[in-house]
Parts: structure tokens; C-alpha cells; sequence
């Protein structure tokens, strides 16, 4: 019984054992089948994920085509509107400068094509020459296009539209303001605190060491001599100020009077001003959009405003 058990066992164990194969090019065959049975499920897995992630990136591209393109068409295809662009408050250097971000936000409405018109609502009493004087230059060249070729731009004073300000719209086809407006203001200031009797009644003194003579002209810690406030008007005011009034005389040109105060600094209502020539008529705000509406044939104004971003204006631009 127990020898047939053992020749049993070795029958079983016989057919467990692989034949050798007789030559090598059977050996590479049968390794090369062995391969297959154990990594085909694998292979074709990751055959169906690069199709998958080639198919959703195929898709993504073609889904940001057809936005871009959509996104065009209804721009072009857009009621046409009276694009207006605000100015308020102080004119300062930060974030770009008020001056800067004014041009550009111009040079962007006059690219739409749904834009009929340009309509600059302005409220600000100045403030950084270099911010007046980026404006103005960027609207006096947009301006010397024959008017066949570009948007109309005209300006609504509201309460206040002084220095810099009226520096920066001077140039603009029109130039509106209600009766109560305050135009004008064409000058330049300069400001130095003197804390030099204060600090002495306190028993506080400060040192200051230069390098040059003229480095610290003005410290409200140090009286500002004679010799120095002729050297601050002879080298930065006058320079400056003739530099604004060349800029204003420029852009009205024959509109102006030649009233000896006219460049004094002073600040006028809006009928004075329309009288000196520094606004064109006596209108509020409503009425000029009302006007520009007219002559351009279009029923809609909305203020305009820095475009965001968007994944299919970028997508499409860079395709």
C-alpha cells in the first residue's frame, strides 16, 4: 500500500516538473510568452490611461478654442455703448500712477469695438505733476488723429477738475462742466513744514550731516533761507509751472482768452471758465452722456474698468 502511494506521488510530481527547452531561440520565445501573460493587464491599463489623459487634454484645448471664439464673436457682435472711464481724487504715483492707468484704460476702449465713444468722468482736485503730465501727452497724441480715425473723447467736470487734473483732460475733444464745478488751478505748490521754533521750545535738536551743501534744502527741522526758496522756485517751480501752462496754451490753443490771470493759480466756477475758455459748454454730466449717446447712434453708457483674467482670452491668445 505504501508503494502505491509513493509511485503515486511521484506521478503527480512528474508532471509539475518544465521541460527544458532543446535551444535558445525556444527559451526566448517561452520567457516572451511568460511576459505577456504577466504584465498584459498592466500594459493595457496604461494604455487606456494615456489615451484617457491624451483625449481630456485634447478636449480641454478644443473646449478653450470654442470659448475664445464664442467670447470674440459676442464682442463683435455687442450693442455699441459709450465707454466712461472715471477720475477721482488725488492724482498720486502708487500702483502705477493715476495718470498711467488713465491712458491705458483709454487705449483699452478705444480698441473695442463695441465702444462708439469715450467719455472721461473726471472729480479731482490734482496732485503729482508727472501723473498730470502722463495723461495729457497720452491724450494729446490720441487726440491729433483726425477724428475720422478714432473715438470721440469728451470730459464731464463734476464737482472739481483743478492742477493736475485739468492738466491731464486739457487735450480732450470736449470738455464739460456744471455750474458749480471748480476749474482751474493751473500753478504748482510746493510744501515745507517749519518745526524749528517748536523743537527749540521742547529742547529737541537734530543733526544732519550731507555730503553736499544743497542735499537737505528743505527739513522742517532747518528755516529755509531766502537764498534756498530762490533756488526752489528758479530750478523745480518755474521750470515746472511753465511746463503746465505750455501744455494747457497747446492743447485749447484759440480757445483760451488772454486774461493776465488766466495762469495765476486761481480756481473758477463753471461759468468763468467757460468764459476764460478752459471748458467748452455748461453741462451736467447726464446730459453729456446724453449727447454722446446722439451723435454716435448708440442707446447705452456703462463705465468701463481693467479687463480680469480669463483662461480662454489666455489659452486663445497663446494657441
Amino acid at each position: 500500500m505504501i508503494k502505491r502511494l509513493l509511485s503515486k506521488f511521484k506521478r503527480k510530481k512528474s508532471k509539475a516538473v518544465k521541460v527544458q527547452p532543446e535551444n535558445l531561440t525556444q527559451a526566448i520565445s517561452e520567457l516572451t510568452a511568460t511576459v505577456e501573460s504577466k504584465l498584459g493587464p498592466v500594459a493595457r491599463a496604461y494604455s487606456f490611461t494615456q489615451v484617457f489623459k491624451t483625449f481630456i487634454l485634447f478636449g480641454g484645448f478644443l473646449t478653450a478654442i470654442l470659448i475664445n471664439w464664442k467670447t470674440d464673436t459676442l464682442e463683435i457682435n455687442k450693442p455699441k455703448y459709450v465707454a466712461q472711464i472715471m477720475l477721482e481724487g488725488e492724482m498720486t504715483d502708487a500702483g502705477g500712477g493715476s495718470g498711467y492707468n488713465l491712458a491705458k484704460e483709454i487705449q483699452r476702449a478705444n480698441k473695442d469695438v463695441s465702444a462708439s465713444a469715450i467719455m472721461l468722468i473726471v472729480n479731482s482736485g490734482g496732485g503729482s505733476p508727472v501723473q498730470g503730465e502722463t495723461a495729457y501727452t497720452f491724450l494729446k497724441k490720441y487726440t491729433s488723429i483726425p477724428i475720422e480715425n478714432r473715438k470721440p473723447i469728451y470730459v464731464s467736470i463734476q464737482a472739481i477738475c483743478a492742477s493736475a487734473c485739468y492738466q491731464a483732460i486739457s487735450p480732450a475733444d470736449r470738455i464739460y462742466a456744471h455750474k458749480s464745478s471748480m476749474v482751474g488751478s493751473i500753478g504748482v505748490k510746493m510744501e515745507s513744514w517749519d518745526f524749528t521754533d517748536l523743537a527749540e521750545r521742547l529742547g529737541v535738536k537734530k543733526t544732519i550731516l550731507t555730503s553736499v551743501e544743497k542735499k537737505v534744502i528743505i527739513d522742517p527741522f532747518k528755516k529755509l533761507n531766502l537764498e534756498d526758496e530762490q533756488l526752489l522756485k528758479e530750478s523745480l517751480m518755474t521750470p515746472m509751472h511753465d511746463n503746465f501752462v505750455l501744455s494747457v496754451l497747446e492743447a485749447r490753443k484759440n480757445k483760451l482768452t488772454k486774461d493776465s490771470d488766466l495762469f495765476n493759480g486761481m480756481v473758477w466756477l463753471g461759468e468763468d471758465a467757460k468764459k476764460k475758455g478752459l471748458v467748452d459748454e455748461i453741462s451736467s454730466t447726464i446730459e453729456v452722456e446724453n449727447e454722446l449717446m446722439e451723435i454716435t447712434g448708440t442707446k447705452n453708457a456703462k463705465s468701463v474698468s481693467a479687463q480680469g483674467f480669463s483662461i480662454s482670452r489666455l489659452v486663445g491668445g497663446f494657441l
